[in-house]
């Protein structure tokens, strides 16, 4: 496992929105989309579901 997808998953889970969170580790959006997609995959959970007000942990 790579340990920047924990970083990426800190900052998702902290910010909610991905831009916002790929702008706090220095990554692109695309970048951190392709990391969430990754994760959801290891996850096999979508891990977060956008909605109205970003994104929100599936829980």
């Amino acid at each position: 496992m790579d340990l920047n997808l924990l970083v990426d998953l800190g900052a998702l889970l902290q910010y909610r929105n991905i831009s916002r969170a790929a702008q706090h580790v220095g990554r692109s959006q695309p970048a951190m989309s392709r990391a969430l997609s990754t994760l959801r995959g290891m996850f096999n959970d979508d891990l977060l579901v956008r909605g109205s007000r970003g994104s929100n942990a599936d829980g």
